[in-house]
């Protein structure tokens, strides 16, 4: 009988265990391997949901949703996310890779779901990082658009500028500022001039790619609202 006790407690304890502690150890792995590949930011926090929970051992996962803030996912020089939000299901992940290496190896995945959250303040920090010869204009999120606009300066000449636009994605991957009207000095341009002009000032060049990410997104949609961006896609694999 001693020992069907010694057994049965050792049966609540490996139980408890897989419940309670599995899940924590595995979130603090995936976390820390997350941080390798996005890079450091000010929050990331990760859920993971088995069931039964044990089959985390094996690496098989129902779900996996993460969010982070504040990352710096394309480089020192690309576009602040300030919030990054991520749901993978029906996962498999090689746990020799997260456990020894601290590596996210993906091995299978039916769908990556992606929205990423952009604010004015961080397109505007990107914006005069990437664009030197911009830096005394200042884009103005707004629901259905983008204004950009004030001062620059064209064969020694300084003049005010405001464009309407709106950010879109170009291709797959790419989201850029798709300019719709152009003032210059008050005087709302012609087409024809307006996109010789959008030309001089760098035409559509204006724009990150996110296939250059750590965590690659194909676009699905992009919305601007007041003061932000919202980027929706699905990850590519590896």
């Amino acid at each position: 009988m001693r020992w069907l006790a010694g057994l049965l407690v050792f049966l609540i304890a490996a139980l408890a265990f897989a419940q309670f502690m599995l899940p924590r150890l595995v979130e603090r792995a995936v976390a820390e391997a997350l941080e390798e590949r996005l890079g450091p930011g000010e929050t990331l926090r990760v859920q993971l949901k088995a069931y039964p929970t044990l089959r985390m051992l094996l690496g098989q996962f129902d779900s996996i949703a993460v969010e982070a803030r504040q990352v710096r996912a394309l480089g020192e020089a690309g576009v602040l996310i300030d919030r990054l939000r991520s749901m993978l299901y029906e996962v498999r992940v090689d746990m020799q890779a997260l456990l020894r290496e601290r590596e996210l190896v993906i091995t299978r995945s039916r769908q990556v779901n992606v929205e990423m959250e952009i604010s004015e303040s961080s397109l505007n920090q990107y914006l005069w990082l990437a664009f030197p010869e911009l830096e005394g204009m200042k884009f103005k999120l707004e629901t259905g658009r983008a204004v950009l606009e004030g001062e620059v300066t064209l064969a020694g000449i300084s003049l005010q500028v405001r464009t309407v636009g709106q950010f879109v994605g170009m291709d797959e991957s790419k989201v850029g500022y798709r300019v719709q009207e152009l003032e210059v000095e008050g005087f709302l341009l012609p087409k024809p001039l307006r996109d010789k002009v959008i030309q001089i000032l760098g035409g559509e060049q204006m724009f990150f790619d996110l296939a250059k990410a750590p965590l690659p997104v194909v676009v699905r949609e992009v919305k601007n609202e007041e003061g932000r961006l919202i980027i929706i896609g699905e990850a590519k694999g590896d």
